[in-house]
């Protein structure tokens, strides 16, 4: 009784410390950034080089010292993932990705620090969905969870109520918009990825509405290839399977990361 009673608070633990890990690493690149064009105005080059070096190390940080929360949400969830080596890598490289792009062209201020945790768990979640064709609900809602909390504090560390107000909406626009478009295809998007698109409309609402725009636009156009591909591969080799569904998740997080990045 005391074993299997002290092992969802082990998890709880984990959990946590994961996310510490990632707030930490969010945190010492919003430092970075805040202190990048003191250092940029003496030596460009090196200033740079150094930024991009640091964002990349925490990036990469950020994204193994995850891997244990994704191992409990999954098993939560009895989602049949494991992450494995190969898993590890590929989330750390979009994670990566993303980073740069938040740190470079999103031009967030304050709500950085959101917009890196977020993107480390939901790369994560992606990189779940494409192996599984689910996202564990608990990383789904940690998500929308500390990236609410994140841009409350931006907001307010801003000023700008309007913002926070902002970004509520249109993480719930977003949501709404995902959860029609999930009733209309009938499993075409599933739950998870509506329930991921709050989070991702946070941070995107806190931009501002165009983004919000945005961040519904770039999906569809980063899975149309990949929807039109895997229609022609289905005719050229005339499967009669039921055709394995396509994971929905990495196109709206690219979506987000693109949204953010051209809109910043």
């Amino acid at each position: 009784m005391l074993r299997s009673a002290a092992r969802p608070q082990l998890s709880t633990i984990r959990v946590l410390v994961s996310l510490l890990v990632v707030l930490f690493a969010s945190g010492g690149v919003t430092l970075l950034d805040s202190t990048a064009e003191a250092l940029h105005a003496q030596n460009r080059v090196v200033s740079g080089a150094l930024a991009v070096g640091i964002t990349l190390i925490c990036a990469v940080m950020a994204s193994r010292g995850l891997r244990t929360a994704v191992t409990v949400w999954c098993s939560d969830a009895d989602i049949p993932f494991e992450v494995t080596s190969a898993a590890t890598h590929i989330a750390s490289i979009f994670t990566a990705v993303f980073w740069l792009l938040a740190t470079e062209f999103a031009n967030m201020g304050a709500a950085l620090p959101a917009v890196l945790a977020l993107s480390t768990i939901a790369v994560w979640c992606a990189v779940v969905d494409q192996a599984t064709m689910r996202i564990p609900t608990s990383a789904a809602y940690t998500a929308a969870t500390l990236t609410l909390l994140l841009i409350v504090v931006a907001g307010l560390f801003d000023s700008d109520a309007s913002a926070i107000l902002r970004a509520v909406a249109g993480g719930f626009a977003t949501a709404l918009m995902y959860l029609l478009v999930a009733w209309a295809t009938r499993g075409g998007v599933g739950l998870g990825d509506v329930r991921l698109s709050l989070s991702l409309g946070f941070v995107l609402g806190y931009q501002g509405w165009p983004s919000v725009i945005a961040g519904l636009i770039w999906p569809v156009i980063v899975l149309f290839p990949v929807v039109i591909g895997t229609i022609i591969h289905r005719r050229i080799t005339r499967s009669t399977e039921t055709a394995r569904e396509i994971a929905a998740g990495p196109g709206l997080v690219a979506g987000c990361a693109l949204a953010l990045a051209l809109n910043g």
